[in-house]
C-alpha cells in the first residue's frame, strides 16, 4: 500500500493535544525494554477523526519507528505538555523582535527620505558639477569596496604571515601580493583625492552627505534583514513552545523537502503484543516516496546504516549537540558516510518505507534528542517549522513523483541503535 501526498493537514488537523501545567516535570522512569510499556491507547484526535486516512497517521503499519533502546523511559503524560514560563519568555522575545524591526523600519525610512532631498539638491546643480560629484562618490564606493573586502578576505593577514618564513620563493610571493595590495589602495585613494579636488566647498558638503546618507542606508537595510530574520525565529519558537515543545533549536531546518502531511503521534502504542512493542517516540512524516531529506541543522553524520526495525537509518548530531534521527530511507544520498559534516538544508537521503515499514505508506520516522540523551516529542518544533514554508493548499489528487536516481545504500555501522 502506499500513500502519495502533496500537502499538510489543515491548521487545525495540526494542533496537538495539551494540557497547560505548572510543572511539566512528572517523574520519569526508565525500565528495561520488555512487550508492553506504559503507553497510552493509541486513540485517534477527534480534529482527523473523519479523515479516511487517520489510522494510517496513528500506526501507519504493523510496526514502524525507530529501532528502540535497550531500555525506554516509560511514557510521561508532561513530555507533551505546554511549559508556560517558555511560553511567557519567547512572546517577550517576539515583542522585542517586533519593536526593534518597527525602530529599524522607521529610521530608515528617513534615512530614505533624507537621501531623496539630497538626490533632488544634486538634480538641480549643473551638469558638470553633478558630473564631479557622482565621480567623488564613485571614487568613493571603490576604495571603501577595496578596503572592505581585503580586510574581509583576511588575505593581507596571510601575506603577513608569510613575511615571517624562511622560503625565499613564499617570501617572494608575501611581497608580491602586499605590494599589490597597497598598490591598489593607493591608487583607488589617489583617484579618490584627486576627484574631491576638483569640487568647490558646497559640491564637498553635498557629496560628504550624499556618502553619509547612503551608508546609513546600506547599514539599515543589513539591520533590517537582520531584525525580519530575529522576528522570524521568534515566532518560531513561540508557535514550538505553545504546541508543547520542552526545548528549541533556533535555526531548525524541517528535514523533509517538499509537501508533506504529518500529524502528533508521539506516545502512541507501536508493535503491541510482540517482543518489539514500544511506545512511539517521533513523528511519522509523510511524503512521496524520493522525497529529499534533509538535515536540520549544521554538523555530522553518525551511525549510517540499517537497522532491524528503522530499515536505512542515520543520525545527524547538529552544532548545537542536538542529535536527529531519521528512519525507513529507501536510500541514502551519495557519498553520505560516518562523521560526513553536513549543512542544514543538505540533502542527505530519500524517503522509503524500509525496515518493518515495508509495505507502509511511505515516510521518514523522525526523532530529537537534545544533548543525545532521550527523545522529546518532534511535533512542536516541526510544526513551527513547516508553518515557515508558507500556506499550503490540500491536495488529494497529487500526481506521483518520480523517484530520484539514488546513490548507493552505504551502511557502515552495525544494525540496531
Amino acid at each position: 500500500m502506499g500513500l502519495v501526498v502533496a500537502c499538510a493537514l489543515p491548521a487545525a488537523a495540526q494542533e496537538p493535544s495539551t494540557t497547560t501545567v505548572t510543572d511539566p516535570s512528572t517523574p520519569t522512569t526508565t525500565v528495561p525494554f520488555t512487550p508492553g510499556p506504559s503507553v497510552p491507547d493509541s486513540t485517534i484526535p477527534p480534529e482527523i477523526v473523519n479523515d479516511p486516512r487517520a489510522p494510517i497517521f496513528i500506526d501507519p503499519g504493523p510496526g514502524d519507528g525507530g529501532d528502540p533502546p535497550a531500555v525506554q523511559p516509560r511514557y510521561n503524560p508532561g513530555s507533551r505538555a505546554v511549559i508556560p514560563a517558555r511560553v511567557g519568555a519567547a512572546e517577550s522575545r517576539l515583542t522585542a523582535a517586533r519593536t526593534a524591526l518597527t525602530a529599524t523600519q522607521a529610521e530608515l525610512s528617513a534615512v530614505k527620505e533624507r537621501l531623496s532631498g539630497l538626490r533632488v539638491r544634486l538634480g538641480k546643480l549643473g551638469a558638470d558639477r553633478r558630473r564631479r560629484i557622482s565621480q567623488v562618490n564613485a571614487a568613493r564606493r571603490q576604495l571603501r569596496d577595496h578596503t572592505v573586502s581585503a580586510y574581509m578576505s583576511g588575505r593581507p593577514g596571510n601575506a603577513l604571515t608569510l613575511v615571517g618564513t624562511s622560503d625565499p620563493v613564499q617570501l617572494g610571493i608575501a611581497h608580491r601580493y602586499l605590494s599589490t595590495v597597497v598598490a591598489g589602495d593607493d591608487l583607488d585613494l589617489r583617484r579618490y583625492e584627486a576627484a574631491r579636488r576638483r569640487l568647490d566647498k558646497s559640491s564637498k558638503e553635498l557629496s560628504d552627505q550624499i556618502a553619509s546618507a547612503e551608508s546609513d542606508s546600506e547599514r539599515l537595510n543589513a539591520q533590517l534583514k537582520a531584525a525580519v530574520l530575529a522576528l522570524s525565529s521568534a515566532s518560531k519558537e513561540l508557535t514550538a513552545y505553545s504546541s508543547g515543545a520542552q526545548f528549541y533549536v533556533d535555526g531548525f531546518v524541517f528535514p523533509v523537502a517538499g509537501p508533506v502531511e504529518f500529524v502528533d503521534t508521539w506516545g502512541a502504542a507501536r508493535m503491541s503484543g510482540t517482543s518489539y512493542a514500544h511506545w512511539h517516540q517521533g513523528t511519522d512524516i509523510f511524503a512521496p516516496l524520493g522525497a529529499p531529506l534533509v538535515a536540520s541543522e549544521d554538523g555530522f553524520l553518525a551511525r549510517v546504516g540499517t537497522g532491524t526495525l528503522g530499515g536505512n537509518k542515520l543520525w545527524v548530531v547538529g552544532a548545537s549537540g542536538t542529535e536527529y534521527y531519521y528512519a525507513h530511507l529507501s536510500a541514502f544520498s551519495p557519498g553520505v558516510r560516518d562523521g560526513m559534516p553536513v549543512r542544514a538544508g543538505q540533502v542527505v537521503g530519500y524517503v522509503g518505507n524500509t525496515g518493518n515499514a515495508v509495505g507502509t505508506p511511505f515516510h521518514c520516522h523522525f526523532e530529537i534528542h537534545p544533548g543525545g540523551g532521550d527523545a522529546t516529542n518532534p511535533y512542536p518544533m516541526l510544526k513551527a517549522a513547516y508553518v515557515s514554508k508558507g500556506p499550503v493548499t490540500p491536495v488529494f489528487a497529487a500526481p506521483v513523483v518520480p523517484v530520484p536516481a539514488f546513490g548507493p545504500v552505504v551502511p557502515t555501522t552495525v544494525p540496531g541503535g
